[in-house]
């Protein structure tokens, strides 16, 4: 249904879900980003190319913050490690690193922008209010409208249970199910635990719904893809004999 299933944020959950369900991820600018400020990022995602160009810093958890835009992002920790506690040195190389990659995500993001494909982007909402939640979903479908050239977009935007008042769900008749779907969880995870902990039965549910998937659509494309490893795995031991049946 989607050539491009990818995350808009807010921190890492969405795409270690679409990691677990799909078994791959197809990365953008925010699928491994953590957004401190939702009214930054609608700024940024409709000014992409100044992402993570200015000033960053060092965060107490070891991530690395664009300051214009509050958005921090995991730096290679092999890197920052290197010698035992960063240093100077290893913290530029941490930031060269990230910009590099932050550049190139942001390339593909611009090039998906323009390239006709239909993408489903997901978005974690954190509850801030009714009114101030709906000015969010509508800014962020502004910012798209004006940029995905096409217009072969759907949001999937995802409230916790309590949040996702009648209101909001009221939404999808402003822009349509095709543009915007409203999908609840019945809790996000901590975040600390975004990659094992929250409503991860929901989320299943939430991408099997919208990918328009059977409910054994996970198990299946696991079974099939344990039965070509092992068929490849004896393909390869076959071929082996008959080398040493040939070397007699």
């Amino acid at each position: 249904m989607y050539d491009v299933i990818t995350s808009l944020g807010y921190n890492c959950e969405v795409s270690f879900r679409l990691e677990n369900y799909f078994e791959r991820i197809n990365a953008m600018p925010f699928s491994w980003s953590f957004e401190l400020n939702r009214d930054l990022f609608a700024e940024v995602l409709d000014n992409i190319d100044d992402l993570f160009t200015g000033e960053v810093k060092l965060w107490d958890d070891q991530m690395i913050c664009d300051i214009k835009y509050q958005i921090k992002y995991h730096p290679r920790y092999d890197i920052l490690r290197k010698y035992g506690e960063p240093t100077e040195e290893t913290y530029a190389e941490c930031v060269e690193e990230l910009r590099g990659r932050v550049g190139h995500l942001k390339e593909k993001y611009k090039k998906l922008l323009v390239s006709g494909q239909s993408t489903l982007f997901i978005m974690k909402v954190e509850d801030k209010g009714e009114e101030d939640n709906i000015a969010y979903v509508k800014k962020i479908m502004d910012v798209l409208q004006r940029n995905y050239i096409s217009g072969r977009y759907t949001l999937a935007a995802v409230f916790e249970e309590q949040a996702a008042t009648g209101a909001v769900k009221a939404l999808e008749n402003i822009y349509g199910e095709n543009c915007l779907r409203i999908c609840t969880l019945k809790k996000f995870a901590p975040k600390k635990h975004t990659d094992t902990m929250g409503d991860t039965a929901g989320w299943k549910r939430i991408l099997r719904e919208l990918t328009e998937e059977e409910s054994d659509g996970y198990d299946r494309r696991l079974f099939q893809r344990r039965k070509h490893w092992l068929e490849e795995v004896l393909k390869n031991k076959t071929k082996g004999m008959i080398r040493k049946l040939r070397g007699r």
